[in-house]
């Protein structure tokens, strides 16, 4: 299954819209849901999403992609250390992220959960420990 993401930067509705692939992970299996994007302080997007082994039916870590083209394309998938499912990422300054999330079963946690990280260049660097909101 592909995921796709529909990206519309300028308010004239006679322009088209740009439909575009961000997670196509179907052929390894891999299912992903609940894609969600936001704009880096650098102007780069991060989508983010919640993915699944279909094979053996267990949830993985979340996967992230960016774009530095307005979502005209963007990077192959990376595995962020966030095992959670709808994630939501909320942009904060110098690239600075919060994450937060439904924990899923394999994590071992119950309830709704918040990550902090900074994407340097392409990498997600954990800021601290995950703490609990409500669960």
């Amino acid at each position: 299954m592909t995921e796709t993401t529909v990206i519309e930067i300028n308010a004239d509705t006679t322009l088209p819209v740009n439909f575009q692939a961000v997670f196509d992970m179907w052929a390894d299996n891999i299912v992903t849901w609940e894609q969600k994007q936001c704009v880096l302080s650098d102007g780069r997007l991060l989508a983010i999403t919640w993915a699944f082994d279909d094979e053996s039916k267990e949830n993985l870590p979340n996967q992230y992609a960016l774009s530095d083209d307005l979502g005209a394309s963007y990077s192959p998938p990376l595995e962020s250390p966030v095992l959670g499912q709808t994630c939501a990422p909320l942009a904060l300054p110098d690239n600075r992220v919060l994450a937060v999330y439904r924990a899923s079963p394999e994590s071992g946690r119950r309830g709704l959960w918040a990550t902090t990280a900074r994407i340097a260049g392409t990498d997600w660097v954990e800021e601290g420990e995950d703490f609990c909101l409500w669960g």
